[in-house]
């Protein structure tokens, strides 16, 4: 169970990481080895990029205190009890954002910053009107705030108050 967890971990430390050249087995330190054990008898064959962004996840692992390792741990227990398909749908998520440009990604950023950044009666208050909306609501709603930076300031004004209607 630790070492499948450490795996996840690593794995998902590294999907964020950017692609350089990886090594051989031999190449990587003694806490990455102890890490990335798992891999050791398919390490020569991986991919470069993907044997990278494996030592680039055990370096961050390494790199966390006690309460961050708890956390991510909490995390996992979390996904862990997820149901098969929404674990599916969430990974589909996590590719298409990470196949989005790096503006819309910083503008997912930065919305979802702004929504946490409310107080939590609204938080709950918007997620109520999000999931009373019609599937068709909802998609003009995601396409209008996509586009939102092409608008000039007095349109998302407008914009704003249809909303709030």
């Amino acid at each position: 169970m630790t070492r499948a967890l450490l795996l996840i971990v690593v794995l998902s430390f590294a999907a964020a990481a950017p692609a350089q050249q990886g090594g051989g087995w031999d190449s990587l330190g003694e806490a990455e080895r102890r890490l990335l054990a798992s891999f050791e008898k398919e390490w020569d064959s991986l991919p470069a990029e993907r044997r990278q962004r494996l030592v680039l996840g055990a370096q961050r692992w390494s790199a966390l205190d006690a309460e961050q390792r708890a956390e991510v741990r909490e995390r996992f227990r979390q996904w862990q009890a997820l149901r098969p398909d929404t674990r599916r749908e969430l990974r589909r998520r996590f590719e298409r954002y990470w196949r989005m440009p790096e503006t819309e990604r910083q503008a997912v950023r930065s919305r979802y910053q702004w929504f946490r950044s409310l107080p939590e009666h609204t938080r709950a208050r918007l997620r109520e009107q999000f999931a009373r909306m019609t599937p068709q609501q909802r998609r003009r709603l995601l396409e209008l705030q996509r586009n939102a930076h092409r608008l000039s300031p007095e349109q998302r004004r407008q914009l704003r108050e249809r909303l709030r209607r």
